[in-house]
């Protein structure tokens, strides 16, 4: 998770009921995520919460999400 520069750090990323928060270079490990499209949720103080819809495989997921300033 970055601000578009920077890594933010202490950002929530949810999907579903499982979630983890984001540290100092920005990335969490979410794990047991059901395959196939879900919904992921950001929230950050100090940023817009973020929800999109992304497609989970059974290899592993590595993306990146760009929040904007409140």
């Amino acid at each position: 998770v970055t601000d578009g520069t920077n890594p933010v750090e202490g950002a929530t990323v949810s999907i579903n009921e499982i979630s983890s928060t984001t540290g100092s270079a920005g990335g969490c490990t979410l794990q047991n995520i059901p395959v196939g499209n879900q919904t992921i949720n950001v929230t950050a103080t100090g940023y817009e919460n973020y929800t999109d819809t992304i497609t989970v495989s059974s290899q592993d997921n590595e993306i990146t999400i760009t929040l904007e300033e409140a």
